[in-house]
């Protein structure tokens, strides 16, 4: 699931000082994991780590600028309709 939330300039300009070298989505499920253990919440390792990502099925587009991704949910799910020669 995503959450998105807004946020001020420098709010964002401190999380990145403080994140250093994690990137900014992995700190922030960290902060909130941790936030939650001290309200006494235990939280399993393995939700402070992103899920797994949906496999890539097709690509879209012959240039950078109109690529489309087309993703399934479960693996071999959807099946890809591979381009024949044309019979004349």
């Amino acid at each position: 699931m995503f959450i998105g939330c807004q946020a001020d300039e420098q709010l964002i300009a401190d999380l990145d000082r403080a994140r250093a070298c994690k990137d900014r989505s992995q700190f922030i499920r960290e902060a909130i994991a941790e936030k939650l253990q001290r309200s006494g919440i235990r939280v399993p390792e393995n939700l402070i780590y992103p899920p797994p990502r949906a496999k890539i099925i097709q690509m879209v587009g012959d240039n950078n600028r109109g690529i489309t991704l087309r993703a399934a949910e479960e693996p071999g799910k959807y099946r890809i309709k591979k381009k024949g020669k044309k019979k004349k």
